[in-house]
């Protein structure tokens, strides 16, 4: 298994007293940041690359039927970022000229021009991690029963120690469900159910199907890269990077998440807290 895995990476951050923008990397906390895009990168190699072993009296090879080989392609544009200061051993830079906003469509034009060379190809925004070896896997069954018209997306949580909901699926029903109702209509097949694992899985289209990220196998790629506005900056769907990660996927498939009853059968951190924070003070437990 090849997987290319494209990262659109920005980083100015906020002048110390300002308000902090809404995304990570309108952050003034560069060390959080380094932190949080390193686990991005690095989870990706642990998760799905070859260099795992088996303690023994000689190291053997670990998951070797799941593992294949990992390269990141890291996008930025000149100056704003905080490549220099990430494993560099674990990914490419690649840096254009580009709006900090339209990074995600390079990352588009990447995989495009990729086409051919892997097995999976991937986008994912910087501070997400995926560490469960079985995601891919996943993904080829979820599309081997339901047909090619569908794509599972992952649901994304944030995790808390020190609040009452300890662990908090982020991307819940939107407030705007028209801007998704432009280019899904959720009512139709709003549900499939599968058995895996010795159990019933259900799964739901939902109005939020944004996930930060997607995983496609070389169909779904060619699919995708078929639609005439695929690779161009747009802000159709919610703002810039919202609609890099995940309109063409409204376009060309038939959206999908895993439903809440089980939320945990294909999921993504998104690392920090922000979500969690932005709760009601009162789901905050004292110490």
């Amino acid at each position: 298994m090849r997987l290319l895995v494209t990262i659109p990476h920005y980083f100015r951050g906020a002048a110390p007293g300002d308000p902090p923008g809404f995304y990570g990397s309108e952050t003034a906390d560069a060390v959080a940041r380094v932190q949080q895009v390193t686990r991005c990168i690095a989870a990706l190699h642990q998760t799905f690359g070859p260099r795992q072993t088996l303690a023994a009296v000689q190291h053997t090879q670990a998951n070797t039927t799941l593992a294949g080989s990992v390269d990141v392609v890291l996008v930025t544009n000149p100056a704003d970022h905080l490549a220099d200061q990430l494993p560099r051993h674990l990914f490419t830079q690649f840096a254009v000229e580009a709006e900090p906003r339209h990074l995600g469509f390079v990352c588009q034009q990447i995989l495009r021009e990729q086409a051919g060379r892997y097995d999976r190809y991937a986008y994912l925004e910087d501070d997400i991690e995926v560490t469960d070896p079985l995601f891919l896997h996943k993904l080829t069954w979820f599309s081997r029963h339901f047909g090619p018209n569908v794509l599972l997306q992952p649901n994304r949580f944030e995790l808390a120690h020190d609040l009452d909901v300890l662990k908090f699926y982020i991307d819940g029903d939107t407030t705007r469900p028209d801007i998704t109702s432009a280019f899904q209509d959720v009512g139709v097949n709003p549900s499939l159910t599968a058995d895996a694992f010795g159990q019933a899985f259900v799964f739901k289209r939902v109005d939020n199907a944004h996930a930060g990220c997607f995983f496609l196998d070389p169909a779904q790629l060619a699919r995708m890269c078929a639609l005439p506005e695929y690779g161009h900056p747009t802000d159709v769907f919610f703002g810039p990077l919202e609609s890099a990660a995940t309109l063409p996927l409204l376009r060309a498939f038939e959206v999908y998440k895993p439903a809440r009853e089980n939320a945990g059968f294909l999921e993504a951190q998104h690392l920090g807290r922000r979500f969690l924070y932005a709760k009601p003070p009162e789901h905050s437990v004292e110490a």
